[in-house]
């Protein structure tokens, strides 16, 4: 069901993935930690696509921006010194996150104003090969994708692996722009962005 925080009513999808995903973590004595579960969107900058105020150390989203080019849709990290914060987490008392979900939005150009389009959205996981240790909001940063140097506290994290998981319908189309753009074509604009292609998210998948 559809609610501030969650515009596209997406929540149910995202926990049956949880639903596979908690019990391998659980086997080894791990948890995941979740950015802007129950966080609306605010503070956002509608001239440049990107978060302002303090919501820019603590980010609700991951957001990129969704535009085309003479090729087709393109996925370009927005034009700001802190774009390599993927979300904030509550690592306070928790001495076993081993799994970090992101929110991730897309931000698209509507009248010559950046606007996020909330009926889409992607589940990012980051797994880590030990625990995360941080505060009750504590950021990670250090994304720059295609590359993966994340950071907590200062400290190289070392991901596993990080997934994109999808969770629209592929054929839906985006009424924010006029030149209709389907989720699956922002889905692959995103692989391109991560560096990866259709065929090794399928492999991870089947190693999962």
């Amino acid at each position: 069901m559809a609610s501030d925080y969650d515009p596209a009513g997406l929540e149910d999808v995202k926990n049956k993935i949880f639903q596979q995903i908690d019990p391998v973590l659980e086997e080894q004595g791990f948890e995941k930690a979740r950015s802007g579960s129950q966080t609306p969107l605010r503070e956002f900058d509608n001239s440049t696509g990107f978060w302002e105020g303090s919501i820019l150390s603590k980010p609700p989203r991951w957001l990129f921006h969704l535009v085309q080019n003479s090729e087709g849709w393109e996925a370009r990290l927005p034009d700001h010194d802190r774009n390599d914060r993927v979300g904030y987490y509550n690592l306070s008392n928790r001495d076993n996150v081993a799994a970090l979900a992101s929110r991730i939005l897309p931000v698209v150009k509507q009248d010559g104003s950046w606007v996020p389009y909330e009926e889409w959205e992607w589940l990012g996981m980051i797994f880590l090969p030990e625990p995360a240790r941080g505060t009750s909001g504590q950021d990670i940063n250090g994304f720059a994708a295609p590359n993966f140097d994340l950071e907590c506290r200062g400290e190289e994290l070392n991901p596993i692996s990080i997934h994109v998981y999808a969770l629209c319908d592929p054929g839906s189309t985006c009424s924010a722009v006029s030149d209709d753009v389907t989720y699956e074509e922002a889905t692959n604009a995103l692989r391109q962005l991560f560096g990866v292609s259709a065929a090794e998210e399928e492999d991870s998948s089947d190693e999962e």
